[in-house]
């Protein structure tokens, strides 16, 4: 899949990265994952929002939230953050 990937090449290019650029691989790594992170949370916005257009359109919350790996209390209430947080 794409984001399979986007995130291989991500690891490829903090390999390549040990050594060659300036500052440390850690520094590296940390602009990576900041970048992979914003992109997780976006992603995982976009499927809450196909999921609750899903119910909206009358698909069964249990099948959607069994496709989504989310409870269906879940598609109902607020949206989280990563950290549990209601937005």
């Amino acid at each position: 899949m794409l984001i399979k990937g986007l995130l291989e090449s991500a690891e490829e290019q903090l390999l390549q990265l040990r050594g060659v650029q300036r500052g440390s691989s850690a520094e590296a790594a940390e602009r990576l994952l900041r970048g992979l992170r914003y992109t997780v949370g976006q992603l995982q916005e976009a499927a809450r929002e196909v999921a609750l257009g899903a119910v909206a359109a009358g698909v069964r919350p249990e099948d959607v939230a069994a496709w989504a790996g989310r409870f269906p209390a879940a598609l109902t209430g607020p949206a989280e953050g990563s950290d549990g947080a209601a937005r």
